[in-house]
């Protein structure tokens, strides 16, 4: 949707909807998403700050199954409430608690476009709690990213919160605990950049594919990208098929490339695990705190982001898309080939056994092997 047809989409809005549920009054617009629009609003009954979400595509409708889905979840830490959801001149509407940036944002308002290590981890410990919550209740999410990872606001605001429950799913009954069978051929859902590589490859989805596509996400939050980003595609299929290869081909060392050790350890242990099997949050939570150990990080500390870029009045709408012309004149200059990136020469191809030194019973999995070249990683984009 272009950004004119999405003001004038909020213009109408604002004029079809007064108040919502006869109660909910839409205010400040917040945002904008594939699935509609964001809100905040004000409950007149109570005087409370709330955000409302409002449905505009209709192919796809996922915001009554969000709503489901965190009524299921009420009251659990780190995730919204949902006020109340139902149909508001035909529109599918939702009113919830009312949050704060997202860490996508606090990242791109960055001067330096990426977050310190301290950072990161007090925020990842975090987002592994929400992960880990909503698994416990028999749900995936599906769509893992530091888009859906947001801060509370004050008094809230040293908590990390998971939204956009759109594409979640359950991954087991959750009365018998049955989990769901293994499949394949099944279509891609979630973002390509923090997907993970059996959902890639069609795989059905389990708790593994969450745990590697937030590992992702805090890789993504320490450098400031990832190396699939900024290849060029003619398709959303050639997106997906060289995104894939690098992720299948490329040595796990050089996508953690420059930051702390234990991030490996994690992205393999995440690929290593099997379609049922229940992860292990307390051996992650450990090489977490490991690496926070080592770099003398208090992990408890507040979540404040680096000061952000001063911006004329022009320039302060984050999530202002560039036009055709803009984006060509701004795409690097790529002359190697994506094969001659991920290439691995066998013959020089030689194994690199990762372990914890002071956990060499408590989890087996870890003496894991990995692929590494002899030769000196290049500098991916």
């Amino acid at each position: 949707m272009s950004e004119d047809k999405a003001e004038g989409y909020v213009r109408y809005i604002y004029y079809i909807m007064d108040l919502v549920a006869g109660k909910f009054r839409l205010r400040d617009h917040v945002n904008s998403g594939s699935f509609g629009e964001v809100f905040e609003g004000l409950n007149e009954q109570t005087g409370t700050a709330v955000a409302i979400k409002v449905e505009t595509q209709s192919e796809c409708p996922q915001l009554l199954h969000e709503a489901k889905v965190l009524r299921s979840l009420e009251g659990k830490v780190g995730l919204p409430t949902v006020f109340w959801y139902g149909k508001e001149e035909g529109r599918c509407v939702m009113v919830m608690t009312l949050l704060g940036k997202s860490l996508e944002m606090g990242l791109r308002e960055s001067r330096e476009k990426r977050l310190s290590l301290k950072l990161v981890l007090r925020l990842g410990l975090q987002m592994l709690a929400r992960v880990e919550t909503t698994h416990s209740h028999s749900f995936i999410h599906r769509d893992i990213k530091p888009d859906n990872f947001v801060k509370g606001r004050p008094p809230a605001h040293n908590r990390v919160y998971l939204i956009d429950f759109g594409l979640a799913k359950r991954y087991r009954d959750d009365r018998t605990k049955q989990h769901t069978t293994y499949a394949e051929g099944r279509k891609t859902a979630g973002t390509a950049r923090y997907m993970s590589l059996n959902t890639h490859m069609g795989i059905e989805q389990s708790r593994r594919d969450d745990l590697e596509s937030l590992i992702y996400s805090l890789i993504y939050l320490l450098n400031g990208s990832l190396p699939w980003q900024g290849l060029f595609f003619q398709s959303q299929a050639e997106k997906c098929a060289k995104v894939t290869a690098m992720k299948r081909n490329m040595p796990l060392q050089a996508i953690c490339k420059g930051i702390p050790h234990q991030f490996c350890q994690l992205l393999a242990y995440c690929r290593e695990l099997q379609f049922e099997t229940a992860p292990d949050y307390e051996f992650i939570r450990y090489l977490l705190k490991e690496a926070a150990a080592k770099a003398e990080i208090d992990v408890e500390g507040p979540l404040a982001f680096p000061g952000a870029v001063q911006r004329s009045a022009s320039h302060h709408k984050l999530f202002k898309k560039k036009s055709k012309k803009e984006r060509k004149l701004s795409r690097p200059s790529l002359q190697v080939s994506l094969g001659s990136l991920c290439r691995i020469n066998s013959d020089k191809q030689s194994t690199e056994e990762l372990k914890c030194d002071r956990l060499p019973a408590l989890h087996p999995i870890v003496r894991l092997r990995l692929r590494a070249c002899s030769s000196p990683t290049p500098d991916f984009p």
